[in-house]
């Protein structure tokens, strides 16, 4: 059964991780992929120029590596030379909407905010209450300033606000998603996570991970307990990259992380069609639709 999703038209420009990618996206997007497909598509894009054998091989262990990390938590499932879509999966939208943003597909302001949106609602899962999202530009269901939104922040998780005010050019300082772990007792002293998002392809070189620092915030806000940093993004991070980045950023929520969360805490009603449109239009090579998910979130 074909879902009314496509992939994008594989590129001779892409490495080794986004070619699984488009694998992934073709998979859901068909029920299916061989192994031998993938071969036979390098061949035609590549010809001469390059060893399509070799790049295949590449791939497929890739797309063997992401299965195990998967596990469940994917619609998807390698069954010797092939993988296969489990049909009516939870996760069967949010895999795409994070495959297509891994692939730098119509990453509008927009799609990252539907990230940002989308991973304080997985965010229950760590948590058990909703997530605030603090990146600019914030939606409606924030204060427009971030003193006024920080303010709001520290006055629901039970946090010191010190009398140091942001400029007034002041953005976010890097912290996109706030939430934290609260007890019935109503004490504060809390769990606190503060976390980035990032999708853009180049986030490693561009040291996007070390943009949240503990030591910007700690003068504005005076944490009982220290925080907990997370860092989301909506690729797979490469095995080279995944000890680096945990020590830059703190937990690492990639692709893998993000779909286990969501099965435990799944996406808003809202948020779920929204996705939904999202990888429906992009799929039709149209123009992106102009999401607004900057609403208060409805389960």
């Amino acid at each position: 059964m074909r879902l009314p999703f496509r992939a994008p038209v594989l590129s001779a420009d892409w490495d080794t991780y986004e070619i699984a990618d488009w694998v992934e996206l073709s998979t859901i997007a068909n029920g299916v992929f061989l192994r031998g497909t993938l071969q036979t598509a390098l061949t035609r894009i590549l010809g001469s120029v390059g060893d399509p054998a070799s790049v295949a091989s590449e791939v497929w262990a890739e797309v063997l590596r992401r299965a195990v990390l998967y596990a469940s938590s994917s619609p998807l499932q390698v069954r010797g030379n092939t993988l296969r879509r489990r049909n009516r999966h939870p996760n069967m939208a949010w895999h795409f909407f994070l495959s297509t943003l891994s692939l730098g597909q119509d990453v509008t302001s927009a799609a990252r905010r539907l990230f940002e949106y989308g991973v304080s609602d997985v965010l229950l899962a760590l948590t058990g209450r909703p997530a605030l999202r603090i990146g600019a530009p914030r939606g409606a269901e924030m204060p427009r300033t971030l003193d006024e939104a920080v303010t709001l922040y520290t006055l629901m998780s039970k946090e010191e606000r010190s009398n140091r005010q942001f400029l007034a050019t002041d953005q976010d300082f890097g912290l996109d998603i706030a939430a934290w772990r609260s007890f019935r007792d109503g004490r504060g002293a809390y769990l606190p996570f503060i976390g980035q998002c990032a999708t853009g392809k180049e986030w490693y070189q561009d040291h996007k991970a070390f943009e949240l620092q503990l030591s910007m915030w700690t003068p504005h806000v005076h944490w009982a307990v220290t925080p907990v940093r997370f860092f989301a993004v909506p690729f797979v991070v490469p095995p080279q990259h995944w000890i680096r980045a945990a020590n830059a950023a703190g937990l690492v929520l990639d692709r893998p992380r993000l779909l286990e969360l969501a099965l435990t805490a799944s996406l808003t009603r809202r948020r779920r069609h929204e996705i939904h449109e999202f990888c429906y239009q992009v799929s039709l090579n149209d123009v992106t639709p102009n999401l607004d998910p900057a609403i208060t979130p409805v389960r």
